[in-house]
């Protein structure tokens, strides 16, 4: 937390920089060719500076994260050998895991992962940063994912008409909610009234996802290691309401 709050003061005082300098530039009394390249030279330099403050902080939030972790006896490994459960999104371009920490908490196996994606090239990219705590489930679930909405026109046109969450009985979560499962009987046992309505008090940035025996809770903004007691709260309370029945599904085979 306090790395976040000298990056957002590094970051404000290189505006109140920029803003002085652009007042002693246009106060200078330059020929009109020096006032532009003035202008253009101070504006890289503070991009440049920007760029920089916002990768060190980002840098040391996650290695907060992964000290953290250390305390509560898990183990850091190899990035390369992370096993983040990510699907690529509509244009992404760049994908670059940051940490990767397993072990043992409360009883039962946790994995916690921070890791970063870019979607499209150029100025117009926009990069997320993300935090990932995961748990073991049952072998047998299929894949199954939770998003918020994407705007219309930021869905492929694939998804253009496709339901938010079908067969589901309350509209607020298909409002709310994106789903997508190859299952829909698994996926009305799962989401219970009970979830629906939990989740509806989800912030904005959680995600959920289940592949391949592991439920994972995704927070897809700068979280710290502040966040992590309540990611894994909220991870292990959606586990808690999950029917017990459920434990031993087998999708119905064609």
């Amino acid at each position: 937390m306090e790395t976040m709050r000298f990056e957002r003061i590094l970051k404000a005082a290189l505006v109140v920089v920029a803003i002085i300098a652009a007042v002693v530039i246009f106060s200078a009394n330059l020929s009109r060719g020096m006032t532009k390249l003035s202008l253009v030279i101070g504006t890289i330099v503070v991009c440049f500076a920007w760029a920089i403050v916002d990768v060190t902080g980002n840098h040391f939030r996650v290695r907060r994260i992964g000290a953290a972790a250390s305390l509560l006896g898990l183990q850091q490994h190899d990035i390369t050998d992370a096993r983040i459960i990510h699907a690529p999104e509509h244009k992404q371009t760049k994908f670059e895991p940051q940490l990767w920490v397993t072990g043992e908490l409360g009883g039962a196996p946790i994995e916690i992962a921070a890791f970063e994606f870019q979607v499209g090239s150029g100025k117009n990219s926009k990069t997320y940063h993300n935090v990932q705590v995961i748990r073991p489930c049952a072998e047998g679930w299929p894949d199954l994912r939770l998003a918020p909405p994407r705007k219309f026109w930021r869905k492929p046109i694939s998804k253009l008409l496709a339901s938010n969450a079908a067969g589901l009985e309350n509209p607020a979560f298909g409002k709310r909610w994106t789903l997508e499962c190859a299952d829909p009987d698994f996926a009305l046992l799962l989401l219970s009234p009970e979830v629906q309505e939990w989740l509806l008090q989800a912030p904005k940035h959680e995600r959920w996802t289940i592949e391949s025996g592991r439920i994972a809770l995704t927070h897809r903004r700068r979280a710290t290691e502040s966040d992590m007691p309540t990611m894994i709260s909220r991870l292990d309370e959606f586990l808690a309401m999950i029917p017990a029945e459920l434990q031993g599904y087998e999708p119905v085979r064609a």
